[in-house]
């Protein structure tokens, strides 16, 4: 009997090279890293604001935030790997900047909750570094930098509809993290 050997390959090959893996390594690494700390912020974020926030159903339909990526798994699987690197980057450069607004909001609405403010002062920093590491990877691969410029941003007037905001926020967070740990677990193991 013969056995056939078939090599699958893996769309991200094309992306890399030895000499970029470490690089690789490091990003996914971090996107567990911050994927942990985006889904604590989470759950931090939510326990803080009281009800209907801190109600185990709460899951409200959230309309979209000018200039707020939304992390669409179901889209961002049939972009190009270089079309998703470039969203990846997007996403990490404008959630940090809404992430200062949902601060300011919450050093008013939630003074004394020191974890809290501690963790959004924190997040944008960490992100920041999520993109300067996709910034790196992108130069590597020839990969262009997008453009990131946001017009200013709005937070509501009403503290229920900031509180509203800054759970879309956080949750955009979580979500876009989560698909990174994905995309470069599948890279990892090219």
């Amino acid at each position: 009997m013969e056995v056939l050997r078939v090599k699958i390959t893996s769309p991200y090959n094309s992306l890399l090279r030895s000499s970029n893996a470490s690089l690789v390594d490091q990003i996914y690494s971090l996107s567990k890293m911050l994927k942990s700390y985006a889904e604590q912020l989470l759950q931090k974020y939510l326990n803080s604001q009281g009800y209907p926030f801190n109600w185990s159903g709460f899951n409200p339909k959230l309309t979209p935030i000018p200039g707020l990526p939304e992390a669409e798994e179901q889209v961002l699987e049939n972009l190009s790997k270089t079309e998703c690197l470039q969203q990846d980057y997007i996403a990490c450069v404008s959630i940090s900047k809404f992430l200062a607004i949902v601060l300011e909001d919450q050093k008013d609405l939630n003074p004394l909750d020191t974890d809290l403010l501690k963790r959004l002062t924190e997040s944008p920093a960490q992100i920041r570094g999520m993109a300067s590491n996709l910034n790196d990877f992108m130069t590597v691969m020839s990969i262009p930098i997008p453009d990131v410029t946001l017009q200013s941003i709005q937070s509501p007037s009403s503290s229920f509809d900031k509180k509203v905001f800054g759970y879309h926020v956080c949750k955009m967070y979580y979500e876009w993290m989560l698909w990174m740990e994905k995309e470069f677990a599948l890279m990892n193991r090219s």
